[in-house]
């Protein structure tokens, strides 16, 4: 018995002496410029037992239990320099090791959330993606987002519509084939489906992402020609108060025939933000005005506006974000000009020299992050849009001219997941209720209702293959359903480490607004009718491309073909001799070209920086075999800037080549000389100082000259665009 029981201690003694010690790895992963946590980024633990991957929580923090010879830690954050942590630079404490990750300038990474629904290395995506940071934004002092977009490759705004590559035409506002997104969630009001330019909260703006190309197996909807993500800053740690301010006027006309007579012509804008945060919450408040006399008699306005982003930490794994804004505006109702010898006084018979629109729109956001077991990251996201128009009556005392309220409820819950170290998915759910009532459209409402799978795997490190689908049901009212399948197809091949090729096909789709479907009225002399036989538009979209990094510049190049069926256009239709508008699916159509965008950055310090892009689209009806509508062939952006001792100098030119196909009935029939068009020049210049900025209150004034050439043309029939204006802007935060 003795000898029983002496054998039983002895392998119970070699069976804790050869079993494996648990340890725990722990870190807290944050940006060493600003010290933000990381959230999201891989962590890959290497151990005798192979690899395991986690991502990080909300607050940047990691942690795994290994059982067997931990051997490194390997982090990976797109647009940050991957980072290898030998397993015994941990405590054995459990307390989480504090990770810094350097941003990857050489290479000049820059880093995405549009194009994949999670954070991405622009590199690393198989479609064509631009961003624009605020600085940029902010140099140009812009009076909206579409002065930004205007010096992006490949796009060009037509007043106030977007077009991507030739997707888009113009419509007077009404349906917008692309998605405007702010914080990921989509931005368009609910009876025309168009671009609230004037609300976007530009003051408090991060980052804007354009993606390009159909974009409907993420997004659903009017992603047909490309998705627009305005993403909003995060309220920054301590108290920070940022205030800037613009003032400026326009240039009189070099012919005296042009100038009228008691034309204010100045503008004026200002804004103010305070910035603050205590232990888990932290906020933002934005408040500012505009005053803009205009260049043209009849076309002035004034808008006030007030955004507000409050985050809170429920743990470390979770958090919330509430966001809201409300934009006004009371604006003129210019429409087109009297004539060429005439061009800044509106036309008489549209009597829109009297006529005032006055317009409110607001949003409010909600956002719910959580990181499940280690490894799954959930978001819950809703907003409201609300907007709403009024005009003054027709004639003085009598009923209020034409008016519209719509509301747009939107919801999207997604999740993302690593299956394996390989592998990563994600998938999702969206629902959207609209209801308008208006004059214009009468009263309606809709359902739209989408699901969305994207899987990205790696089979080798330097090839990343992304396939997706998503499905989508739209209805309105008690009309017949719409319902669509659109996939999606992407390679990312690395041939080296500066070298990425790229491939991608996308499905895209665009139900008819209810703006275009339901119309019925007189418009400023213009009779338009519904039509609910409309159709969804379709697209099919393919790009090859390829972009390559070295240390002093970047280079991007692409390919692109597109086509079209069921386009929906606005239409002159005669009856029995009486011209009215409707919206018709009027052809079948294609779109191909290619684009090239290059950025030069000389010096170490990248303090100065040269960009060019170019992009040659053709925009063919295969229905007529004429050009579509208001589609340019070439557009060139080019952006220089340096700086040097608290000097500031920056420069952006954009050329667009005339329209060679417009809408003849409007031009000729209802607008003097509604024909005249010319190739667009217009160059920019700036030059700015900063004072106190080694004193940690910094003061910047900048002066611009916006149109310097006093270069006249039109982007739509009967409207020159603004003419030469000069601008002294300040800006300090403390």
């Amino acid at each position: 018995m003795r000898y029983f029981r002496c054998a039983l201690i002895a392998i119970a003694m070699f069976l804790f002496a050869s079993s494996p010690i648990l340890a725990q790895i722990r870190g807290v992963v944050t940006d060493a410029t600003d010290n933000t946590p990381i959230a999201g980024a891989r962590v890959t633990l290497r151990s005798a037992d192979g690899n395991t991957s986690r991502q990080t929580h909300a607050n940047g923090e990691f942690s795994f239990e290994t059982t067997n010879q931990p051997k490194d830690v390997t982090l990976h954050a797109y647009g940050y320099r991957d980072t290898i942590i030998a397993a015994d630079q941990f405590t054995t404490s459990g307390e989480p090791l504090p990770i810094k990750l350097e941003l990857n300038i050489a290479l000049h990474f820059d880093v995405t959330v549009t194009a994949q629904k999670k954070l991405e290395a622009i590199q690393d995506v198989p479609v064509s993606v631009s961003t624009v940071r605020a600085p940029e934004i902010e140099s140009r002092a812009p009076s909206g987002l579409d002065n930004v977009l205007r010096y992006i490759p490949g796009v060009s705004v037509t007043e106030s519509e977007v077009n991507i590559r030739g997707s888009s035409g113009y419509a007077r506002s009404i349906g917008s084939r692309v998605l405007l997104l702010m914080d990921g969630m989509p931005f368009l009001s609910a009876d025309n489906g168009d671009v609230k330019f004037d609300a976007l909260p530009l003051f408090d703006v991060e980052r804007v992402e354009v993606v390009k190309g159909a974009g409907s197996a993420l997004y659903g909807s009017s992603a047909l020609g490309g998705v627009i993500n305005v993403i909003t800053r995060r309220p920054a740690s301590g108290t920070h108060v940022a205030i800037m301010s613009t003032a400026g006027e326009y240039d009189q006309p070099s012919y005296d025939s042009w100038r009228v007579p008691g034309l204010g012509r100045r503008f004026l804008d200002g804004d103010i933000g305070v910035s603050s945060s205590a232990g888990d919450n932290a906020a933002l408040l934005s408040a500012g005005f505009k005053r803009n006399e205009g260049y043209r008699l009849g076309d002035d306005y004034y808008r006030l506006h007030a955004f507000g982003k409050f985050t809170h930490r429920l743990n470390e794994s979770s958090s919330l974000t509430f966001s809201g804004l409300v934009a006004n505006e009371d604006h003129g109702g210019w429409l087109y000009w009297k004539s060429l010898a005439q061009p800044l006084e509106p036309s008489d018979s549209l009597s829109a020299i009297n006529g005032r629109i006055h317009s409110l729109k607001a949003n409010a956001f909600g956002k719910y992050t959580a990181t499940i077991g280690n490894e799954i990251l959930a978001d819950v996201n809703v907003n409201l849009i609300h907007t709403k128009f009024t005009t003054d009556p027709t004639l003085p005392g009598g009923p209020d001219g034409n008016h519209s309220t719509a509301d747009a409820l939107n919801f999207e819950t997604d999740i993302s997941l690593p299956l394996t170290v390989a592998w990563y998915l994600t998938s999702g759910v969206t629902a959207s209720y609209q209801t308008v009532a208006s004059d214009l459209f009468q009263n309606h409402h809709g359902v739209l209702l989408g699901l969305f799978t994207q899987s990205e795997i790696k089979p080798i490190d330097f090839l990343t293959i992304t396939a997706g689908a998503r499905v989508d049901h739209i209805q309105y009212d008690q009309l017949t359903s719409d319902g669509q399948i659109s996939p999606k197809l992407g390679i990312s091949y690395q041939l080296t480490p500066e070298w990425t090729l790229r491939t991608s096909y996308g499905y895209g789709f665009r139900a008819p607004t209810i703006g275009e479907r339901f119309t019925s009225s007189v418009i400023s002399g213009f009779t338009v009718r519904p039509n609910l036989d409309l159709k969804s538009e379709r697209s099919n979209s393919w790009e090859f491309g390829s972009d390559v990094s070295m240390e002093h510049w970047k280079l991007d190049a692409a390919v692109f073909y597109s086509t079209f069926d069921q386009l929906i256009e606005p239409t002159f239709v005669s009856s029995q001799g009486s011209p009215f508008v409707q919206f018709e699916n009027v052809t079948k159509a294609e779109i191909f070209g290619h684009e090239e965008e290059i950025e030069y950055y000389p010096f170490a310090d990248q303090s100065t920086m040269f960009r060019l892009g170019y992009t040659y689209v053709y925009p063919h009806d295969l229905t007529s075999g004429e050009i579509l509508k208001f589609r340019p062939r070439h557009l060139l952006q080019a952006h220089a800037e340096t700086g040097f001792h608290g000097f500031s100098i920056g420069s952006d030119f954009r050329y667009i080549s005339s329209y060679e196909t417009y809408d003849t009935t409007l031009a000729i029939q209802f607008v003097k000389d509604g024909d005249q068009r010319v190739p667009i020049y217009v160059l920019d210049a700036r030059v700015g100082y900063t004072f106190n900025a080694s004193e940690g209150w910094p003061v910047e004034l900048t002066f611009q000259i916006s149109n310097l050439l006093n270069y006249y043309y039109v982007e739509i029939v009967g409207n020159m665009a603004p003419t030469r204006s000069f601008s002294l802007q300040l800006q300090t935060h403390f």
